[in-house]
């Protein structure tokens, strides 16, 4: 599911742009559906795994940072808040911007689902799949 406050846009200083490239790691895996290696994100993460950076006013999700750098505003049909970016590699700490897409919360669970990875909520250990 998206991490971090859907809410209001990112904005970054210089010394935070230079910052967030200094963590990212081009020479990732390629995982099997993709056709490009992962961008790992160096710097810290939280419990799911994705990356965490400083940007002005808090820290912020890494890929939702990695979009904003590349391509401007986080928006789905011309609105900021719901705006997901979601991981076509599902891996969280990846923030390659050819990994990355936008979608609702509602487009991301259907590509958790259509992928096996869906998860109910309250199930032990974070490799549980549904049959």
């Amino acid at each position: 599911n998206e991490i971090g406050d859907t809410s209001r846009q990112i904005k970054f200083t210089e010394r935070h742009k230079r910052r967030f490239w200094e963590r990212v790691d081009k020479s990732g895996p390629t995982m099997p559906h993709m056709d490009s290696p992962c961008w790992m994100w160096l710097g810290g993460k939280i419990y799911s795994g994705h990356g965490q950076v400083a940007a002005i006013g808090g820290t912020v999700p890494a890929h939702r940072a990695m979009w904003t750098l590349v391509n401007g505003s986080i928006e789905l049909n011309g609105k900021y808040r719901g705006a997901c970016v979601c991981h076509k590699c599902d891996n969280p700490p990846c923030v390659n911007p050819d990994h990355l897409f936008i979608g609702s919360h509602a487009d991301n669970i259907q590509d958790m689902i259509k992928k096996g990875r869906f998860r109910k909520k309250g199930m032990a250990g974070t490799n549980f799949k549904l049959p």
